[in-house]
């Protein structure tokens, strides 16, 4: 029972960051195609994956899946529901204003640590403390460079339960990353099915 909870996991994370069929799914994870089917329909009747497509085969197209927003939204830990019911309270009793500055001010509470052990460091090293607090919370991140401009970036949201119905919740993420470099950044996240942190670290 446990592997297959496992196997089924691994297929999520695999769903989260693209859509893919039954053969690449068995390719990736080493197992053979009849156990992803059936490790698939049981995620089907959980809700978490649904049939999103055909792709084109030598013999006949094959079923591409893809998560459903229940799946989504369930990433990356089980208190998604409560976080994103807690946010629902704040923005029913707050201004649109007030709400950013508490979103700002959790950003900061959660950075406090990480920013303190990064002062001091080279800016390397606040990058790595930065992307180490990411991974904490469920996101999967790395640090890139595209025409000389620096972009943090992630395969996944690790906010993913807040920023679907609440988009502004990625203040969060840019406040954290703000405050352990030691600079700006500016969101370019991608929205959507499959929410991506993107954040450029402004010179």
């Amino acid at each position: 029972m446990k592997k297959a909870l496992g196997s089924r996991a691994k297929i999520l994370g695999l769903l989260r960051e693209q859509d893919s069929t039954v053969r690449d799914l068995a390719t990736r994870l080493g197992l053979t195609n009849n156990a992803v089917r059936a490790h698939l329909v049981a995620l089907q009747k959980e809700g978490l994956v649904r049939r999103g497509g055909l792709q084109t085969g030598r013999r006949k197209p094959h079923i591409v899946y893809t998560l459903t927003e229940n799946a989504i939204y369930a990433f990356p830990n089980p208190y998604g529901r409560l976080l994103r019911a807690f946010v629902a309270v704040l923005a029913k009793q707050l201004s649109s204003q007030t709400l950013m500055g508490y979103l700002r001010q959790l950003g900061r509470e959660l950075a406090r640590e990480p920013a303190q052990e990064a002062r001091g460091k080279s800016p390397t090293e606040r990058r790595r403390i930065a992307l180490n607090l990411l991974v904490a919370l469920g996101g999967e991140p790395s640090l890139r460079t595209n025409d000389g401009a620096e972009f943090i970036e992630g395969r996944s949201c690790p906010l993913a339960a807040l920023t679907g119905p609440y988009p502004e919740t990625c203040v969060i993420a840019q406040t954290i990353i703000s405050e352990i470099i030691g600079q700006p950044v500016q969101q370019s996240c991608v929205r959507g099915p499959k929410p991506r942190c993107r954040f450029q670290i402004s010179v």
